[in-house]
């Protein structure tokens, strides 16, 4: 987020569907929200970040990152949960464990923290919430145990990507 401007998606309408659609993404231009029915909120006093908006609006909402590498899938910030896929955009504690851009399944939550297994199925790998997006969609395939159609089916779907 940044000088007030910054995407988000309504995970829960609270009772108002007319001015909030669950699942729908909004942009929060300038420090201001439009509603559904084009009415906004913020103009005299600028929505600068997350809290501000889910005390203004009485919805909840979560930050919507925009991934490049990745342009199919929303990046949400949010806490993970067990099973979700995530994407490094921030690493900030790694020791040479993960980088940005890096994509983890999480098998452990705990507080602001999240595991993954490292490349040797040790579940001793830690993320902290300021680090990564949760990948909303997102669903990797187990290339080990892949026929040859769907190898060639991934590596094509990658190759596009560049």
């Amino acid at each position: 987020m940044s000088d007030y401007n910054f995407k988000v998606e309504c995970v829960d309408d609270k009772g108002y569907p007319r001015l909030y659609t669950k699942g729908k993404t909004y942009e929060i231009k300038d420090g201001v929200f439009t509603w559904n029915d084009g009415d906004y909120v913020g103009v005299s006093t600028k929505i600068k970040n997350m809290s501000d908006l889910n005390k203004i609006t009485s919805a909840i909402f979560e930050e919507v990152v925009e991934l490049k590498q990745i342009q199919q899938y929303k990046g949400l910030k949010r806490m993970a949960k067990v099973g979700e896929w995530i994407m490094v955009v921030n690493s900030i504690f790694s020791r040479d464990d993960y980088s940005d851009g890096d994509i983890c399944k999480i098998t452990r939550a705990s507080g602001d923290e999240v595991y993954f297994c490292d490349s040797k199925g040790e579940e001793s790998v830690y993320l902290s919430q300021k680090e990564y997006v949760v990948l909303e969609g997102y669903n990797a395939i187990d290339l080990s145990s892949a026929s040859n159609s769907q190898l060639m089916e991934e590596l094509n779907k990658r190759l596009s990507q560049d």
